[in-house]
């Protein structure tokens, strides 16, 4: 038998074997499981095939987009920030996130991705960064004030919070 010469490929492998099974595609486009049935039947019997090409949403139900996931971009905020600010300047007192986040990003991002973003973020007054002395003396006032030195997860840091403006609750509950 010969030897194949240095640096030269081998012939290609020939498979007499017959591919895996696949779901099989009707002539309308409607997938198939493989035993040839429709993939879904209406409750009154009458087999149900989708046209070719369309996407249909369930019966009841709007489709709508998934929210985009993720991190934030500088466009994003300032297209949120502008849409706020017009809110405010139309005399709105509550907010309708849910008009707010179709208007700026018409379904990328959620109502309570962008109720989160503006009331963690973006509102105007937040303070971020170091403590001062007197907000630390604020918080120690106000945990020793608690009633017999009531647990922490049962404390109301939210009062806290109240009586520090532009910190949330989280830091309150964190420093």
């Amino acid at each position: 038998m010969k030897s194949a010469p240095a640096g030269s490929r081998p012939p290609p492998l020939i498979i007499d074997h017959p591919p895996a099974k696949r779901a099989r595609v009707s002539p309308l486009g409607a997938a198939q499981n493989p035993r040839g049935q429709p993939p879904c039947v209406d409750p009154f019997g009458s087999a149900s095939r989708p046209v070719a090409g369309v996407v249909t949403p369930p019966r009841g139900r709007t489709a709508v987009p998934a929210a985009k996931t993720g991190r934030w971009t500088k466009r994003e905020d300032e297209t949120l920030r502008a849409v706020v600010e017009a809110d405010v300047v139309g005399g709105t007192c509550a907010r309708d996130w849910g008009a707010l986040a179709a208007r700026a990003f018409g379904g990328a991002r959620s109502p309570s991705q962008c109720a989160d973003r503006w009331e963690k973020v973006l509102k105007l007054g937040l303070v971020k960064g170091p403590w001062t002395p007197c907000e630390d003396g604020v918080v120690r006032r106000a945990v020793e004030a608690a009633a017999g030195g009531a647990p922490a997860a049962s404390f109301n840091w939210a009062a806290v919070a109240a009586l520090l403006p532009g910190r949330l609750t989280k830091q309150a509950r964190e420093r």
